[in-house]
């Protein structure tokens, strides 16, 4: 996209200038301690700039007009910063905050060589505009870099979630520039990037006397783009976790597969033994549980006499699952996994050693699921891979993978089964959260769902829950742990957070499901629905 004047893509960059120029009089007259990253202050030049309307946030919230407009003092600032066209002011939000990140991890060439891949066709045909492309990035970075410096802070509490997109579709959502490049030039971009950094600010915590502040930061890549490059992978997590060192987070929480990824969080351990890391995994477990329970309740089932299958039972959230809920007293399970019966074996020693009257059966078939009245899906698998008819008449399954493995539609193509998400937590009540910029879907379940519903996945309720009550140094790395998921549930609901309400892609599952459900596996065991429901 050519800038407004015609000559080159972005912006003008005598208007990059005054922009900045304006940004650091703001700050001079607000004082740095206003802001926590300069991502803190780009939602106010947004607002500055009209192109939020109404302005967003409360009157308490760091990120609106309304809260910093009483304490400005320089009256010139009520000015708007720059006159330009609608385009070109979107042009310059865009520019600060994809430069941002780039200039925190010394990796300002990089942008430049980005920006010049992804204007190719253009500098090919007109190699002048090339070479002004070239000089304007340069020059716009080098302005810009003083003032991202300049708020670089080492905060008390504050908190990182690293992130990274589940599919495609989501990725070029959020950056619609992708679907006007060869698909060559997509793949070299998202080989490339930056992270995409989105920072927040929850208030009301109980136990904290100040606000969390934090930053999930998202790698530009789908989950089937880094299952499939161990290269890609291992540079996007260190990226990641690089990222969350420059902006001063304190406790990290890995999101989607990055803990996968990351080698349980011992790759980012390793290389940044600064940073406190957990996994997410134990809160998730725990969760999962919780959800299992109470489905199982719902229809009349009675987990000590049910046979309980695990998909992905080998992974870390599989295997952490399999041991809680022998724990809870289930004697029956199915463990199943795409590395078989071998690769089973470990878990079912380990679960045998803890309690030698269980029995299981290892397997690598879908298909046995079906004996399962309660199933957890929890693998890595890019797609969904379940089925309507691998469930039983009046079968509950729970769904914890990312991407989804449980089809959205199986609840139209099955009324007698019970469909769940895994992992919504409900954060607690008092908590007000304010954004710096609308947050996107990278999930199934999107994060703007955090500010509709106040829910947020395991992993991310773990972070929080650590941050407010003030935990430094690691808690959670490697496989799943049944002691560490007791603890972290026990800490978090002392606080007020607690198991969201019991739904399937966002959707609140009805209790009409869960009647023709326990109608469905009464038939199925010759016992009539009237005695289940008493």
């Amino acid at each position: 996209m050519q800038s407004a004047d015609g000559r080159i893509p972005g912006s003008a960059v005598l208007a990059f200038r005054r922009l900045i120029d304006y940004t650091a009089r703001l700050a001079d007259d607000l004082g740095d301690d206003e802001f926590h990253s300069f991502f803190s202050i780009i939602p106010l030049l947004t607002q500055f700039l009209g192109l939020e309307n109404p302005l967003f946030g409360s009157g308490e919230s760091p990120f609106s007009l309304i809260s910093i407009l009483p304490r400005i003092t320089d009256k010139q600032l009520l000015e708007p910063p720059v006159v330009v066209p609608l385009a070109e002011r979107r042009q310059l939000i865009d520019e600060c905050y994809d430069m941002t990140a780039p200039i925190l991890l010394g990796e300002e060439d990089l942008y430049v060589e980005l920006v010049m891949d992804r204007h190719r066709s253009l500098v090919d045909t007109i190699p002048a505009i090339g070479t002004a492309l070239e000089a304007a990035a340069r020059e716009k970075i080098a302005m810009l870099t003083p003032l991202v410096n300049r708020f670089r802070r080492t905060g008390q509490g504050t908190f990182a979630h690293l992130a990274h997109f589940g599919y495609g579709i989501d990725l070029q959502r959020e950056h619609r520039f992708l679907k006007e490049l060869s698909p060559e030039q997509v793949e070299r971009w998202c080989a490339r990037s930056f992270p995409s950094v989105f920072e927040l600010n929850f208030r009301g915590i109980p136990g904290m006397t100040t606000s969390a502040r934090g930053w999930i930061i998202v790698a530009n890549n789908s989950t089937e783009q880094l299952l499939f490059s161990h290269r890609l992978r291992k540079a996007k997590v260190l990226q990641c976790a690089a990222l969350a060192k420059q902006l001063g987070a304190e406790v990290v929480g890995m999101a989607g597969l990055v803990a996968f990824f990351g080698r349980g969080g011992y790759l980012v351990s390793e290389q940044f033994p600064e940073l406190g890391l957990t996994t997410g995994h134990a809160y998730t477990i725990a969760n999962i549980i919780d959800v299992a329970w109470a489905a199982a309740e719902r229809v009349g089932l009675a987990m000590a006499d049910a046979t309980v299958a695990i998909v992905g039972a080998a992974g870390s959230i599989g295997s952490g699952c399999a041991k809680l809920v022998t724990d809870l007293g289930v004697t029956r399970l199915i463990l199943i996994d795409i590395v078989g019966r071998d690769g089973l074996r470990p878990l079912d020693e380990d679960l045998h050693r803890s309690n030698n009257a269980i029995v299981t059966k290892l397997s690598n078939v879908l298909d046995d699921m079906r004996a399962a009245d309660l199933t957890i899906v929890a693998t890595n698998s890019p797609r969904t891979i379940i089925k309507g008819n691998h469930v039983k008449p009046g079968g509950i399954v729970i769904d914890d993978s990312f991407p989804k493995n449980v089809p959205e539609n199986i609840l139209a193509e099955r009324d007698d089964v019970v469909a769940l998400d895994g992992s919504l937590i409900r954060l607690p009540s008092p908590v007000e959260l304010d954004r710096a910029r609308n947050v996107p879907n990278v999930m199934d379940v999107p994060l703007t769902r955090m500010l509709s519903c106040h829910e947020v996945y395991g992993c991310f309720a773990e972070m929080l829950a650590l941050g407010a009550i003030g935990w430094r140094g690691n808690y959670g790395l490697g496989p799943a742990d049944a002691a560490l998921a007791r603890d972290i549930k026990s800490k978090a609901e002392a606080i007020g957070f607690a198991r969201a309400p019991l739904q399937f892609f966002g959707q609140a599952v009805r209790d009409q499901r869960f009647r023709r459900a326990a109608a469905a596996r009464s038939r199925a065991m010759g016992v009539d629905a009237a005695e289940v429901s008493q």
